[in-house]
């Protein structure tokens, strides 16, 4: 009997969490579009980004990475090479790459797993679980984790 009555407010307060954390995200994902919308009008760095590792180097100019997708102990870094998405395996953690990377202001950490050029994002999206980037030259959104999310927007202040 009590695991009947109990089933009810259970499943309740599931949806209504739910319902909490996608309105939530979807708000965030609005605000987020609209100050990407403001911050595509600056102008931005074009410093070439050598990233010297013990097995090999890749040169890349900064406002052509898109991301850095960590791979346990490879990297894939996406990029626009002759006005073509392309991507790099590389041998190195996300770690040995942030140094590197840190030289650039726009391309920033969102998630423990990735590096994005925040110029490339062209809009967001949420929902319940989680709140996504998406660029045009990719095919699969970016990841923010919840700590990371309003980090994003002190960025784009």
């Amino acid at each position: 009997m009590t695991v009947t009555i109990g089933i009810f407010p259970s499943i309740f307060l599931e949806f209504y969490a739910e319902s909490r954390l996608r309105k939530k995200n979807e708000k965030l994902s609005e605000i987020v579009n609209k100050q990407f919308e403001a911050k595509h009008s600056e102008i931005s760095t074009k410093d070439e980004i050598i990233i010297n590792l013990p097995n090999s180097s890749i040169s890349v100019i900064s406002n052509q990475i898109l991301c850095v997708k960590a791979m346990g102990n490879y990297s894939t870094i996406y990029f626009i090479e002759n006005n073509l998405p392309k991507k790099e395996v590389i041998r190195a953690t996300m770690k040995n790459i942030e140094s590197e990377l840190s030289k650039d202001k726009n391309i920033v950490r969102c998630h423990k797993s990735f590096f994005v050029n925040i110029d490339k994002i062209t809009t967001t999206s949420g929902n319940a679980r989680a709140l996504y980037l998406h660029l045009n030259e990719l095919d699969f959104p970016i990841p923010v984790s919840r700590g990371f999310s309003n980090n994003m927007l002190l960025l784009l202040n």
